[in-house]
């Protein structure tokens, strides 16, 4: 893939630990891409773990497209999307103009906080507080967009209460995403069995 221009693609990586991936999110998201008129890079990977399946996901990248750095989305095979394709599209053109990351928001587990940190470390419980579109020191990957940096490994502290990949993720790279507050998403891990 010699005479690619790598602005052309947005990668879609979904790691996974069981080869599952919600069919409606994967497809807004096509949709999203189409409609912006760039071309998809799937990679779904599954392993026993979260930090080597997006490792895994990077490394897949940098071999196709021989490259360091490109564009696209992490969603964790657990989120469902709730969004037309045209109100992720009007966000990746944002975030791309203004050459910034977004993550949208989600609850981590029923009756806990937000995949989302204004410190780099605390959880938030209320979105009200935070403004569409504002700068966050971290948050979780389940729902990213932006720059992926192929060469990262993704690692998390081992201590108990230490930061997980995702934080690790954004600290690493002085990545600082913006909130996409009003994307809907919904974490299986809040429906009742």
């Amino acid at each position: 893939m010699s005479n690619i221009n790598i602005d052309d693609y947005r990668a879609i990586i979904i790691p996974s630990h069981d080869r599952r991936s919600v069919p409606e999110t994967l497809k807004t998201i096509l949709e999203a891409i189409y409609i912006y008129q760039k071309r998809p890079a799937l990679v779904s990977v599954s392993s026993s773990g979260l930090l080597w399946s997006r490792t895994t996901a990077f490394r897949e990248l940098k071999k196709i497209f021989n490259v360091d750095k490109m564009r696209g989305f992490m969603i964790d095979s657990d989120i469902i999307l709730q969004e037309k394709p045209e109100t992720i599209v009007e966000y990746m053109k944002k975030a791309d103009n203004e050459k910034v990351s977004f993550i949208a928001p989600y609850k981590v587990l029923p009756n806990f906080h937000y995949a989302v940190s204004l410190d780099g470390s605390t959880l938030i419980d209320d979105l009200s507080k935070l403004k569409e579109w504002q700068k966050v020191k971290a948050g979780g990957l389940g729902f990213y967009y932006g720059i992926l940096p192929l060469d990262y490994v993704f690692h998390a502290d081992p201590e108990p209460g230490g930061k997980g990949e995702d934080f690790n993720f954004y600290i690493d790279n002085k990545i600082t995403p913006r909130i996409a507050k009003n994307i809907k998403l919904i974490h299986l891990k809040l429906i009742p069995i």
